[in-house]
């Protein structure tokens, strides 16, 4: 109905009998007439194609990117290297694609699928993999969905945005949802023990936590089987390189976002994730059946397709290079971290073995102020913790990866540490 789009006449008709109403103003009946815009908006006037993309381009040219700074922003997302062979074999793929409607019909797409499943494979041990989601609150609705009418428990170190979505999930399907505390950075297995009960379903924990920490899992899943409940783990593909892989510590099911693996920085799409299943061998390599990869709108699901083989590409051309990023990542946040707590501007937070992020609490200025600061000289700081966890105060998440050199790092201590 929108005055942009050509509608003729007879076709609105058409469309408002069809909805069974007589005019356009029936469709807004349930709206209260107080709160309808009685009058036009006061905009400005019309502007030529080429003015508003001057305009439209003056607006993107506020926005900093990782591309545009140095990057040391993590909680879910993280800078890593993308080879070039990674995008243009990507687009080469989607390109041969194109008309193409359905992907899972083409023989080819399916193969490159079975293909990423065989390296996600190796790096978790298991063969079970299902690559068919869009993120990992969205695998989490699986292994949820399977304890209606009972507990779950979640530790509190994982990412505040997946408990927000298990506590979405377990109100939806009548599931109690409980937090075991972590008052040094990790939950020990006291505090677990203190929520765990008959009733316990799941137990979910991530490794390496949100802050960065590596979690001992194998206290975590011998907890939760010691009540009869599974054990979720929400792990990261780069770590999976050098730390113990779910399988190692009995999970019955690992979840992991493939933004690590060749994805750009974004919030939602393009990405995906993908749940590992060590419970039983009935789980479908490619899980077509899957709602979020067939039955959603057609881009959406070629926009899936697209990360999976972003991913692809990149796990096949980094091979044995992928540990070589893991171990660059953990020495460059050790650098970093040691730098940042030598100076008398941030101590640490935890003593705690940590990967590929760590927190620092900031003595002197409002972590906020900092990461202003740091925009100025061209560089993105790590959120602060205090929203989510008041108890951490004027703390600092800061994840540094294998793209950081020693220079950016020397700057990044510099200007954070600086008193002005």
């Amino acid at each position: 109905m929108n005055r942009f789009i050509s509608n003729t006449d007879s076709q609105k008709r058409e469309m408002l009998s069809a909805l069974g109403v007589r005019s356009q103003d029936e469709l807004y009946n349930d709206v209260p007439v107080e709160a309808r815009l009685k009058e036009p908006f006061t905009l400005p006037e019309a502007l030529s194609e080429y003015d508003l993309k001057k305009v439209m381009q003056n607006l993107a040219g506020r926005n900093i990117s990782a591309s545009d700074a140095v990057c040391f922003l993590g909680a879910g997302q993280y800078d890593h290297f993308i080879p070039s062979i990674v995008t243009k074999m990507t687009a080469k793929v989607m390109s041969d694609l194109n008309g193409t409607d359905d992907i899972s019909s083409r023989q080819d797409a399916l193969k490159l699928i079975y293909e990423c499943t065989e390296y996600l494979a190796n790096l978790c041990g298991t063969d079970n993999i299902d690559v068919s989601y869009a993120s990992v609150a969205d695998a989490l609705d699986s292994v949820v969905s399977c304890c209606k009418g009972k507990s779950i428990v979640v530790l509190r170190s994982v990412n505040p945005e997946y408990k927000k979505a298990l506590l979405f999930l377990c109100n939806a399907y009548g599931i109690e949802l409980k937090e075991a505390s972590c008052k040094d950075g990790t939950t020990s297995n006291d505090e677990l023990s203190a929520v765990l009960s008959e009733k316990t379903a799941m137990v979910i924990a991530q490794n390496p936590n949100y802050f960065g920490i590596i979690e001992d899992m194998g206290v975590y899943s011998s907890a939760a089987h010691g009540v009869g409940a599974k054990f979720t783990a929400i792990v990261d593909p780069i770590s999976l390189a050098l730390l113990s892989t779910p399988d190692e510590y009995c999970a019955d099911y690992a979840i992991a976002s493939a933004q690590p693996l060749g994805q750009t920085l974004s919030f939602g799409a393009p990405s995906f994730a993908f749940l590992a299943d060590y419970s039983d061998n009935n789980v479908k390599v490619v899980n077509f059946e899957n709602d979020t990869f067939v039955a959603d709108d057609k881009k959406l699901s070629k926009c899936r397709f697209s990360s999976i083989v972003t991913a692809f590409a990149y796990l096949a051309y980094m091979g044995d290079g992928i540990v070589e990023v893991a171990k660059n990542c953990y020495s460059n946040a050790y650098y970093t971290y040691e730098k940042l707590t030598a100076t008398t501007s941030f101590k640490a937070v935890f003593n705690k073995p940590f990967f590929r992020e760590f927190a620092v609490k900031a003595t002197k200025k409002n972590v906020n102020d900092i990461n202003n600061r740091m925009l100025d000289y061209g560089m993105i700081g790590g959120p602060q913790l205090k929203p989510e966890y008041p108890e951490l105060g004027n703390s600092w998440l800061v994840a540094v990866t294998e793209k950081r050199s020693a220079d950016e790092v020397e700057l990044f201590v510099k200007e954070a540490s600086r008193q002005i």
